[in-house]
């Protein structure tokens, strides 16, 4: 008997909204498999002519505590980036307006994949991070995504501290929609597209989205460009340190790392 999916599709009965609910367990860790299911996910929503949102949460109090950290290993980083990679370009090449619905912790991976999307609602309690460099690492898509979107010193803080984002920065920093009361944030999506989704056509928004998020000041191409520089740096520089495997083994081990700075 097959599995049962990890991502819950959900959809309108006039095809018009898209939910995905990442019910992976364990804060939603996003692995190769659920990777997988994402990207089959993405792919039937696309094709509904009547698509006007799509709308990416986390099931259990939770958007995603980010990629496997049992795949940071050498040996595994190379397809775990693969596959995350490949679920950014898809939300980035989505063909109608994407809303990432973030509740609870919203870190690493999760971030990443989060900031892929169009749109970014935030729960006021929920905890947004890259806190990769306390395992001797690095968000790669992270970087490229946010470059995207702050002025570098704002990313440098981000990237080299690991630091928590409150949901109030992240606004007054631009990097979300909105802040929304704790506890209403399904509440909030649902007023969000009846008022302002809803009423439009379907063929128009894609249109205007593929403005915004191809031609304007965020391109795909060159977005795409600079994803696949950040993957060669992470696997080529970072990979082989010996710290970088020191990092998560400590992670795993619940043990303090032993740098040993090389």
């Amino acid at each position: 008997m097959p599995a049962a999916s990890r991502v819950a599709h959900e959809v309108t009965a006039d095809g018009s909204v898209h939910s995905l609910v990442l019910d992976g367990q364990n804060g939603n860790i996003l692995d190769e498999t659920m990777c997988r299911e994402v990207l089959a996910a993405l792919e039937r929503a696309a094709v509904v002519r009547e698509g006007k949102l799509l709308v990416l949460s986390g099931a259990a109090g939770n958007f995603s505590y980010g990629a496997s950290i049992q795949e940071h290993f050498p040996e595994q980083a190379p397809r775990m980036l693969s596959n995350m990679r490949a679920v950014v370009e898809a939300l980035l090449a989505f063909p109608y307006p994407t809303l990432a619905a973030v509740e609870g912790r919203c870190l690493g991976g999760g971030l990443e994949v989060a900031l892929a999307c169009s749109l970014m609602f935030v729960d006021e309690a929920a905890t947004l991070a890259f806190p990769e460099i306390r395992l001797g690492s690095f968000p790669p898509f992270g970087v490229a995504l946010l470059e995207a979107r702050l002025p570098r010193p704002l990313v440098a803080e981000l990237i080299l501290t690991g630091r928590e984002l409150s949901p109030g920065e992240a606004l007054e920093w631009g990097i979300i929609n909105r802040v929304i009361p704790h506890g209403k944030l399904e509440e909030a999506v649902f007023d969000f597209s009846k008022k302002h989704v809803l009423p439009y056509s379907a063929s128009c928004l894609r249109v205007a989205h593929r403005a915004v998020t191809k031609l304007g000041a965020m391109p795909l191409a060159s977005m795409t460009q600079r994803l696949e520089q950040m993957e060669t740096h992470y696997l080529q520089e970072l990979m082989p340190l010996e710290d970088a495997s020191e990092g998560i083994r400590a992670f795993l081990e619940k043990r303090y790392p032993g740098w040993r700075n090389r």
